[in-house]
């Protein structure tokens, strides 16, 4: 008798997510993975940026200190504007073109909300790879003890 073997069952890799008021299918695969790496490596540059801006010296003084208050603003809105096309961004290129700005209007033009469905994606992702991790490491343990009771 062969053995029957259902691999499309045991590798789910995906989820179904609404987003924005629409439903998308969307895949943990290499492309998702990429695209979450980029945002999140953009987003540590602009972390760093804020540090430096505001990174006390010896004499307790910060760059951001020596700006005026228009040039506080206008560094703070660039810093707040790369943010969001960041997050934009990675929902364009990962789900399709405009996908960013859509979800941005419907979370009324927060850049938080689209961060936050970002780590929730990912979060989901982690999941699924521990829970995939989980399940081989169940048959290899089940397989070993088999074995071990042959010998």
């Amino acid at each position: 008798m062969a053995i029957k073997l259902n691999i499309d069952q045991q590798i789910q890799n995906g989820a179904e997510v609404i987003l924005g008021g629409k439903t998308y299918n969307i895949y943990f695969n290499d492309k998702f993975q990429r695209a979450t790496i980029d945002a999140m490596a953009e987003m540590g540059g602009y972390f760093k940026k804020i540090d430096e801006l505001t990174k006390k010296d010896e004499n307790g003084n910060a760059k951001i200190d020596e700006f005026s208050v228009d040039q506080d603003k206008e560094e703070s809105n660039k810093i707040m504007d790369q943010v969001n096309q960041t997050a934009i961004n990675f929902f364009d290129d990962y789900i399709e073109q405009g996908a960013g700005q859509e979800i941005f209007e419907h979370y009324h033009e927060d850049t938080n909300a689209l961060w936050q469905a970002i780590s929730m994606l990912q979060e989901a992702s982690e999941r699924d790879n521990r829970e995939q991790r989980r399940s081989k490491e169940k048959q290899y343990t089940k397989n070993n003890k088999q074995n071990a009771k042959k010998r």
